[in-house]
């Protein structure tokens, strides 16, 4: 059931337009505002501890709802669908993706200024003269970020684990009112939960794309080191789409072509592990 729930999730995500207005995480970060005070006045409240005990409300509950429905009830398939549905996220990336090359195509600097600072969290990343370079290595990172690690903790824990990841993905974003040291508990917990995902996505890029390049990217450090996870799929993806930085501004027409293949590499490296969960499923079930 684990893979029709992903392929469902996906068929909705690419076909059913953006769904970015519906997944709001607002009432999550009042939760968390709500017990930063009491957490302070805990021994490590304001760090490791603090993030554990932030999460364990959310994931109890859903693990209740399980269990009331039945583990092999259809109405914990259709929990676990939305679970991972809107775990998925916050960035609509298809959609984002594709409003850029037409934007692009289209020379409209507006929208390339505003798509490019979603994409890449930098107001003043479209200034930048590596400008192309930045979105793609933002584009591949959301792609493991947003899609490829939710559905691997899915695969592994179930819903639960979809949704520690995005619990995890939310808090390490630094919000005014919460600690230093909370915030970079939640970094960890982040990149702890990345490790293998990050790994995975990028061997899924030498897979669909040019093998012999995306592993000369993947330099051994970045194999071990749990904070290397995001520079890791950054050169392994452009590695496996033979990117090099430009010595020029790229015309419109070349930028296009660099989105489109990012966008299929990351379509191929989808069907590469889609195919090995359908086989692993197929060889559970013989």
């Amino acid at each position: 059931m684990t893979l029709i729930i992903i392929l469902v999730c996906i068929f909705i995500e690419q076909h059913l337009g953006p769904l970015g207005h519906l997944r709001r995480w607002g009432g999550f970060h009042r939760y968390v505002d709500g017990l930063q005070q009491w957490l302070g006045r805990l021994p490590g409240g304001a760090d490791s501890l603090g993030v554990l005990i932030t999460v364990a409300p959310p994931l109890v509950l859903l693990g209740l709802l399980i269990a009331l429905l039945g583990a092999n009830s259809v109405g914990t398939d259709i929990v676990a669908a939305v679970v991972l549905l809107y775990c998925l996220g916050p960035l609509d990336l298809p959609q984002e993706l594709e409003a850029y090359r037409q934007a692009v195509l289209a020379q409209d600097a507006e929208r390339i200024a505003r798509i490019t600072a979603a994409l890449t969290d930098d107001p003043d990343a479209e200034k930048s003269p590596h400008r192309t370079q930045r979105v793609l290595e933002a584009v591949l990172v959301a792609a493991n970020d947003n899609l490829f690690a939710p559905f691997f903790w899915f695969t592994v824990l179930g819903p639960l684990g979809a949704l520690l990841y995005r619990l995890a993905a939310e808090l390490r974003a630094p919000r005014s009112g919460r600690a230093a040291d909370y915030t970079a508990a939640a970094e960890r917990l982040h990149d702890i939960l990345n490790w293998a995902p990050a790994r995975l996505f990028a061997l899924g890029f030498a897979l669909g794309g040019s093998l012999t390049h995306a592993l000369e990217a993947w330099q051994f450090r970045r194999t071990l080191n749990f904070y290397e996870n995001d520079n890791l799929v950054r050169a392994a993806g452009l590695g496996a789409i033979l990117f090099t930085p430009p010595a020029a501004p790229l015309s419109p027409e070349e930028e296009a072509h660099w989105l489109e293949e990012v966008r299929g590499l990351i379509g191929r490296t989808f069907l590469v592990w889609l195919t090995m969960l359908a086989l692993i499923t197929l060889a559970g079930i013989r």
